[in-house]
Formats: C-alpha cells, structure tokens, sequence
C-alpha cells in the first residue's frame, strides 16, 4: 500500500542481514523476525543462554535499520510471558502479536485480553 505517496510495504528479514536487504529492498517499514526468540525463552529452556544472544541479535538488527532510517517493528510468536524483553530492543514502534491475543481471549474474552497485553507492553 502506500501512505501519502510513500509505500507502506514492510520487509521480514533476519536481523543480521537488514543492512544489506535495505539497500537491495525499497521499504519504509523493518520487522525483525521473532520466530527464533520464543524458542530460546520457553520456561523448558531452563535460561537457555540461547535466549541472550537471540535477543542480542534482535537488539543489533534494530539499531542498523534504525539507522538506516527504516521503522522497526517486530512480530512472530510472540506473547504475554516472552513480551517484557523485548523493551531492551530500541527504536520498537509497532508489535505483531495478534495471534497471543486471540488465543488468550478465547479463555478470558477479547476486552480483558486487549487490557492484558496492553499492560504486558507497558511494563516491557
């Protein structure tokens, strides 16, 4: 789509690649890709050391398209435990996390779901 002339389009990429797809890719928007961090931050994982260096990947991917001057938003299985880490990632503008939502509001309703993880951001 586009905004006022400019495209809306985002990318999803890995983090470690971002400055070399922007130069490759017109886009405005950068979502990181989350899918690897829920894995490294189930309770199972016991700390896994995985979960530092993940979210140190995510927090380096953020500031290159920052200063690339790309929007940074993220997304994919994130949700109300994993969620309060993700404030040590900078530049954060939007969060993709409808999935943890929906399935949280099926117990408990939409309304209190919604407060929730509006709280759960809030604290990140």
């Amino acid at each position: 789509g586009t905004t006022g002339g400019r495209s809306t389009s985002a990318a999803w990429m890995i983090p470690t690649a971002a400055r070399a797809a922007a130069r490759r890719v017109l886009c405005p928007r950068r979502i990181p890709s989350t899918s690897r961090y829920p894995t490294t931050t189930l309770p199972a994982a016991g700390g896994n050391p995985r979960a530092a260096a993940e979210l140190q990947r995510l927090i380096s991917g953020a500031e290159r398209a920052h200063a690339l001057g790309l929007q940074v938003n993220a997304g994919h299985g994130l949700n109300y435990e994993n969620l309060a880490a993700l404030g040590r990632v900078p530049h954060l503008v939007e969060l993709n996390i409808g999935h943890a939502i929906v399935a949280r509001a099926v117990l408990v309703g939409l309304e209190r779901a919604v407060r929730e993880m509006i709280d759960a951001m809030r604290m990140a």
